[in-house]
């Protein structure tokens, strides 16, 4: 067995690459068969391909892209890293603009004596994924919830064409243990793209997903229809604030034993910004929280109560939306003023939302208007008003009234963001957040000060600036949307309460395990899986070893068997009246002589 080091380095004899090449052809001809050629994944195809005018770039940029996608499935194929003695289970994150699929590994559940018995009862043993997660994801846009629109005999054929090549992907991972296949479990949950769907659609979309997994001809894991659903707002930043502390090392010591954690060592706060949504959670070592409680258990018999919310409809790009909506003003613009953009600037914009008196609204048929910035540059503060009517602090009126001011925005009730102490740390915030710290180029670690300074520095510029700024690193209008998804994140920072001396600490892996909900909520999965109990585990660890066959295996317990016959022989009367014939001593004679 090759120990951690080798795995890591990919060191292999030679012999062994050649038939690792061979292999993996007939893994990649196995994934075809087993893969897109089993549904008619025309609809689905169709729906995925971005419509561009493809220019010599575009086509020579899509083929380089697609070839890092090849090397990279060859390379987890030689070189996956996993150990041989643990399970897996995959998580995938449907969110509102794509989705992804997070390969786990993590100790068997395996009670193997009275102790670990006593320890799974008492909560002094809880199960967590290993430290690996960065390396095992693979994404496809667009979000699933875009699938909903079609009708339900197209819908399925879409469903699969679209998730079969992330089971792809878990099969290459995990090609080495595919006759444990059955034994490691998937789970799809949706997040706020399938929340901000009707409940018909909604429901629709989640059984077609339900019968993609459950056909074994496409998915070979673990799965039960529970496995895959629609989350709450309040699970997701549950799980978001789960998965930072843990990677943190401050949640598995302080969730041992029963009852509620009352005072924790030290617990961090999470903020995080997807697509459609945005979320916030933390302890509060008072518990004084009066609503917005999540109860949160990890293990066996300890439970958390964590604040939580998440905040539909002010994820980024659904704020992008609705600013372009509240630009517009219910009006039939072909052309409208956006001082978020840089100056000079000019970008085609859709949206199905529209202002009416200051609320939002849904159509049916998109607008589509051209947002301009006329100007020499962008103007932060202009962008700013715009960002902060966006949180509506005026639905605030009844909340401040019943909860005595305890609110962020939009009408939601907040406590007060726990004191910065030894037993309380800062923020992390992942997701847009960091995507955007690291846009800016500021420290992962940064006032609300910094931030603001760099976001003014950047709402600023003229286009050519900006395009010098971005250097290549946003491709099409993204980096136009900087200024303005800066400007919002600010806002948001500023709603939920934080100082402008505040540090938030911006994150996108933490002690190699990728942060978000999905790290969290698998930890909550797999200490959900039931306990086995195996008082002979040794024997069968021997019994399969590499080492071993069932042939040493008896040859030696023969050899025990022979060894004492011969001692029992040596040790009776007959036995020693031979030996001392021929001149030899017992072992009680040894002693004596040696005495």
């Amino acid at each position: 067995m090759m120990d951690s080091s080798e795995i890591k380095h990919g060191h292999r004899h030679p012999s062994l690459l050649i038939e690792a090449k061979h292999s993996y052809e007939i893994h990649e001809e196995s994934l075809k068969r087993g893969g897109l050629d089993h549904v008619d994944g025309t609809i689905g195809r169709r729906r995925l391909m971005h419509h561009h005018h493809h220019t010599a770039s575009r086509i020579h940029e899509k083929k380089n892209k697609e070839q890092r996608h090849k090397n990279k499935l060859k390379d987890l194929f030689f070189n996956p890293g996993i150990q041989t003695d643990t399970m897996h289970g995959m998580m995938i994150d449907a969110g509102s603009s794509g989705s992804r699929m997070h390969v786990y590994e993590f100790k068997p559940r395996i009670l193997r004596g009275e102790k670990e018995i006593t320890e799974a009862v008492t909560g002094r043993k809880v199960t967590y994924p290993d430290a690996n997660s960065t390396r095992w994801t693979e994404r496809l846009r667009p979000g699933i919830a875009s699938f909903a629109s079609l009708p339900d005999d197209q819908l399925l054929r879409a469903i699969a064409d679209y998730l079969s090549p992330l089971l792809r992907f878990a099969e290459t991972v995990l090609h080495e243990k595919n006759h444990s296949f059955a034994e490691f479990p998937v789970y799809l949950k949706g997040t706020a793209g399938l929340r901000m769907l009707g409940s018909n659609d909604r429901s629709r979309v989640i059984s077609a997903v339900r019968d993609f997994f459950m056909d074994e001809t496409h998915n070979k894991f673990k799965f039960e229809k529970e496995f895959a659903r629609v989350i709450s707002g309040e699970e997701e930043a549950a799980y978001g604030w789960t998965g930072a502390n843990f990677a943190l090392g401050s949640l598995l010591n302080n969730s041992e034993g029963s009852g509620t954690v009352m005072d924790p060592s030290l617990t961090y706060g999470t903020v995080e910004m997807g697509g459609a949504s945005s979320q916030i959670a933390f302890y509060r070592n008072n518990e004084d929280v009066m609503s917005n409680l999540f109860k949160l258990q990890i293990g066996q018999g300890k439970h958390w109560n964590v604040y939580t919310h998440s905040f539909l409809h002010f994820g980024i790009h659904e704020a992008w939306n609705r600013m372009g909506a509240l630009l517009l003003a219910g009006g039939k613009l072909t052309k409208v003023e956006n001082p978020c953009l840089a100056g000079g600037s000019k970008m085609n914009f859709k949206t199905n939302i529209m202002f009416i008196d200051g609320h939002e609204t849904r159509i049916t048929e998109p607008d589509h208007f051209l947002l301009e910035n006329s100007k020499h540059a962008g103007d932060y503060e202009s962008c700013a008003s715009i960002a902060s009517s966006l949180l509506h602090k005026n639905y605030n009126t009844w909340c401040d009234f019943s909860h005595n001011g305890d609110c962020s925005f939009a009408g939601v009730y907040q406590p007060e963001l726990p004191e910065l102490t030894d037993a309380s740390g800062e923020f992390l915030a992942f997701s847009n957040y960091y995507d955007i710290f690291d846009f800016l180029e500021i420290p992962n670690r940064s006032s609300l000060n910094t931030l603001q300074n760099a976001t003014m520095h950047l709402c600023s510029m003229t286009k050519k600036e900006l395009v010098t700024f971005n250097n290549g690193r946003l491709h099409g209008d993204e980096a136009l949307k900087m200024c303005f998804q800066a400007t919002f994140a600010l806002q948001m920072l500023l709603g939920h309460g934080f100082g402008m001396d505040a540090n938030i600490t911006a994150a996108n892996v933490v002690d190699g395990q990728k942060l978000g909900w999905a790290l969290g909520s698998m930890m909550y999965e797999i200490n959900s899986l039931p306990w086995q109990y195996s008082p002979n585990q040794w024997h069968k660890d021997f019994y399969d070893g590499d080492a071993f066959s069932i042939v040493t295996f008896y040859a030696i317990m023969l050899w025990f068997i022979l060894l004492g016959v011969f001692c029992i022989l040596k040790s009776s009367p007959s036995m020693n009246s031979v030996y001392k014939k021929k001149g030899y001593s017992t072992v009680d004679d040894v002693q004596m002589i040696e005495s």
